[in-house]
């Protein structure tokens, strides 16, 4: 099959899902899957449709696949991506995923050159306030990056893909080792760029800190060409690390890493890269752009932060009520099938409960029809009675 000829038939939708949804135009496409802005037939509601590439293609898709949906069922938050709904393909390779639409992300916002200083403060609060929820419920989210976070017109954020994160069994736990290859490398944290074996919350807090400086600077503050480049244009404005914070990063990587880049010179001020940040702002990144992960503002700390002060308010900073429990264990890797048929199972339970819903909708609109017309059947007697006895009394 040639390229084209392959390109074609991933953007084919299956006839079952062009029954339920008009499709008006690409609005993302990707190696992973492509999403559209479509409308649901029978409500005419507009939703973002995504077509999955390959879901199911093996074991490590496939639980990226199960994690993403198994999460967003489970979480409640303003500021995450609600997931409508999930439709099986026909092909059992492929996946349908129904997502409330947002008309931009941040990645185009920030491109557009729109954004006023209160507009990235803002942003920011938001974001450090969903992460609060996240992670008080063991759960990082492994991918910040301006592309995975939606705007909206009234610059309310979204925080969308949660394919890469994990749930962990408590903060710092050291029986949980997680993968390198997470987050793309201009928002990795230097724990992730070394290789380290255990990690935290703190990964996402640093893509905290690359993110409000993007806004600031237009463009991504580091632009690594490679893993070591990218660690070495990080320590040009960050202080290099102490003999003991390289010690306490579990990586087998790093002191290599380090000698590679003969790193004699002192770092350069934060200042020098982003020159029009307010005292507050640079406090506010050099807080989570810190070498050491144990040293940088949690997302509880950054919402006290004076930066953020106009928007704090602790009674709208909810947290997780209880941690969130995959069916699967989420640090042990099972067979595609067993991801597959979970999900399917999913889908059809949320098909029974949809079906419950539409009935006990139904029986309380009979129930409401039929109230309205014997009442109405009251008054037009009550009122032929009265009328009656009127007219025996002339």
């Amino acid at each position: 099959m040639t390229s084209s000829s392959s390109t074609s038939s991933k953007k084919k939708v299956d006839s079952h899902i062009l029954r339920k949804y008009e499709l008006s135009e690409i609005i993302g496409e990707g190696a992973y899957g492509i999403v559209w802005k479509a409308t649901e037939k029978k409500t005419r509601k507009v939703v973002a449709l995504k077509k999955v590439f390959d879901a199911f293609r093996n074991s490590t898709d496939s639980q990226r696949t199960y994690r993403e949906v198994m999460l967003l069922l489970n979480l409640s938050h303003t500021n995450i991506v609600k997931l409508n709904n999930v439709y099986r393909a026909k092909n059992d390779l492929d996946f349908y995923m129904i997502f409330e639409y947002i008309e931009s992300n941040l990645h185009s916002v920030i491109r557009a050159g729109i954004l006023e200083e209160i507009h990235q403060r803002y942003i920011i609060y938001q974001l450090c306030k969903v992460l609060k929820y996240l992670h008080a419920g063991h759960l990082i989210h492994r991918d910040i990056k301006p592309a995975n976070i939606l705007i909206d017109t009234h610059c309310k954020l979204t925080l969308a893909d949660f394919g890469l994160a994990r749930t962990i069994k408590s903060l710092g736990a050291k029986d949980t080792v997680f993968t390198e290859y997470i987050a793309s490398r201009w928002w990795r944290a230097p724990e992730i760029l070394t290789g380290c074996k255990q990690y935290a919350p703190a990964v996402d807090m640093w893509a905290v800190g690359c993110v409000l400086g993007e806004m600031i600077l237009g463009k991504p503050l580091f632009r690594g060409t490679s893993t070591v480049n990218q660690l070495q244009r990080i320590l040009q404005y960050i202080p290099k690390p102490t003999q003991t914070e390289i010690n306490s990063i579990d990586s087998d990587h790093l002191d290599s890493m380090l000698k590679m880049m003969h790193l004699d010179e002192e770092s350069k001020p934060l200042t020098d890269l982003l020159p029009r940040a307010s005292k507050e702002c640079i406090d506010f990144v050099q807080k989570l752009l810190i070498f050491d992960p144990a040293k940088r503002m949690t997302a509880e700390d950054t919402l006290k932060h004076p930066y953020l002060a106009e928007f704090h308010k602790t009674s709208s900073e909810t947290v997780m009520s209880k941690d969130i429990r995959l069916y699967y264990n989420d640090d042990v890797r099972y067979k595609t099938n067993d991801y597959r048929e979970r999900l399917y199972h999913v889908i059809r339970q949320l098909r029974r409960k949809r079906r419950k819903k539409q009935e006990a909708a139904k029986k309380s609109n009979d129930a409401t029809t039929n109230g309205t017309s014997a009442s109405s059947t009251q008054r037009m007697s009550s009122t032929g009675v009265t009328s009656s006895s009127r007219r025996v009394k002339k």
